[in-house]
């Protein structure tokens, strides 16, 4: 059966990820990842045949890397399981967000429900600053803003509706720059009987208050 089109208002948000590039990375990550195990779980074997060093630690090595490795194979069905889920829909109207400005959030569930129980949409906001403590690329994040804008409980409201969605003008609004940024998103999530929880992320942008310079 072919879902029909949802048309909407404003503009359509993109997530982002999907339910298909999440199963697929952990796809590869598992397989990658129990090749090493079979490399380390060799090397291993050949040191206790010819009696070299070292034998028991890189043993161990194997032994936690292996378990790490059923871990990961165990995720494969319930990322695989999300891909039948009901694909989840956002639109902002207008298509832009703005400091101290309002605009309506509209949510569709392309299909039925699927047993989500509980929906839920939050509006956050995180900073990225460099981290120059320790030597890595990844930045130090820290969620300056977290309201909920919407919280439904089972019926017709969970498949689509619209809620209005502010930003505060006391806040900060998007940017990048060299080492830093802000980031706005609207996470939603959803608790289900059966099947994997939904969790995905929507990013928005919000822009300066009319008439202040950025």
């Amino acid at each position: 059966m072919t879902t029909p089109a949802i048309e909407h208002p404003g503009v359509e948000l993109a997530p982002d990820t999907t339910p298909a590039r999440t199963a697929t990375a952990l796809l590869v990550g598992a397989v990658a990842w129990n090749l090493l195990v079979v490399l380390l779980a060799d090397v291993a074997r050949a040191m206790w045949r010819d009696g070299t060093g070292g034998a028991v630690p890189v043993t161990v090595m194997a032994v936690v890397f292996a378990i790490v490795g059923v871990g990961l194979i165990a995720l494969v069905p319930n990322r695989l399981r999300a891909l039948v889920r009901p694909r989840l829909r956002l639109w902002l109207d207008p298509g832009a967000l703005h400091l101290g400005g309002t605009a309506s959030l509209i949510w569709a569930l392309d299909g039925s429900p699927g047993g989500i129980d509980r929906l839920v949409l939050t509006l956050e906001g995180e900073e990225y600053l460099p981290n120059y403590e320790v030597s890595t690329a990844d930045p130090d994040r820290s969620r300056f803003f977290q309201r909920e804008i919407a919280r439904i409980q089972n019926g017709p409201g969970v498949t689509r509706g619209t809620v209005p969605v502010a930003v505060p003008i006391g806040t900060m609004h998007s940017f990048t720059a060299p080492g830093a940024r802000i980031e706005w998103r609207v996470r939603c999530t959803g608790e289900a009987a059966r099947g994997p929880r939904l969790d995905v992320a929507f990013p928005v942008v919000v822009s300066p208050a009319p008439g202040i310079a950025s």
